[in-house]
């Protein structure tokens, strides 16, 4: 099985009403089944190896620290954040990664194509684009649909941990005990 395959499967475990609302307003989606959802506007978006951090996720705590943004990037955090619970959770998901040279790296791809699926539905996706190549046209397609939906989008992760403050010295963040 591919990551993609188990990634489309993983997401289709979820009940489509749930997946319809994670789409539309994540934010409330997520607090709605019982996660604690928390801003943390000292998170930086720096890693060690470069690229963007904008969320943190506990799964013993059911918990997703994100950094709030002005932007549509929110969402993707979220979602991958989301992500990172639902594979802690999945038993052929963890042997899967298992059995990877890299299974960090992995795990990080395989929240991402989750959250893409939630965001953007393959449903969605075959009806803009059909069979054909992606063009522009399709692109700004795709994004005016799925702005009809929410305001925020984020694309997170990395193998590397997120930090709060400057980055360089600061302690992992600690969700609240609450």
């Amino acid at each position: 099985m591919t990551r993609m395959q188990l990634a489309h499967r993983i997401v289709g475990e979820i009940p489509s009403d749930l997946r319809r609302s994670l789409r539309r307003q994540p934010l409330k989606a997520l607090t709605d089944i019982g996660l604690h959802v928390q801003p943390v506007t000292q998170m930086t978006s720096a890693r060690g190896a470069g690229g963007m951090c904008d969320g943190m996720s506990f799964s013993d705590r059911r918990t997703i620290l994100f950094a709030p943004t002005q932007s549509r990037r929110q969402n993707f955090t979220l979602l991958h954040e989301y992500a990172h619970l639902l594979l802690d959770d999945n038993d052929d998901a963890l042997s899967w990664l298992a059995d990877q040279e890299q299974p960090g790296v992995e795990q990080e791809r395989m929240c991402d194509d989750i959250a893409a699926a939630l965001l953007v539905p393959d449903e969605d996706l075959d009806a803009i684009v059909g069979t054909g190549p992606i063009t522009g046209q399709h692109l700004i397609n795709l994004f005016q649909d799925s702005e009809v939906f929410s305001t925020d989008w984020s694309f997170g992760g990395g193998e590397d941990e997120c930090r709060f403050g400057d980055g360089a010295d600061s302690p992992r963040a600690q969700p609240d005990a609450a």
